[in-house]
């Protein structure tokens, strides 16, 4: 469900602070209603179309910013598993899934 909800924002014109508002808020009651027709708890959390739509605020040069730097640090990592002959078993998903990178 979070990847339609991310998805659809290929269909936005010009978001703007209202409209994206407005996501969130309808984001906001689709978990909701989700919640009480669901038993497990990890479907209706909608955390990545949360943290996507509140991308909107931060603005796209900030958003570089944050996309360079995960790149430049999973390098890193991916260096130091290399000098350390540990990244034959170690796939590169694993590797962002790290919690060094959860921040970024």
């Amino acid at each position: 469900m979070e990847s339609i909800l991310i998805a659809g924002a290929t269909s936005l014109r010009l978001p703007t602070e209202f409209g994206i508002r407005k996501i969130l808020r309808n984001i906001l009651a689709l978990q909701q209603s989700v919640k009480s027709l669901v038993e497990r708890d990890d479907e209706t959390e909608f955390e990545r179309a949360k943290e996507f739509y509140n991308l909107f605020f931060i603005g796209p040069q900030v958003c570089r910013n944050l996309s360079e730097l995960r790149s430049t640090l999973i390098g890193i990592r991916r260096r130091c598993l290399t000098a350390l002959g540990l990244n034959k078993h170690l796939p590169l998903r694993s590797i962002s899934r790290c919690s060094i990178f959860s921040a970024v």
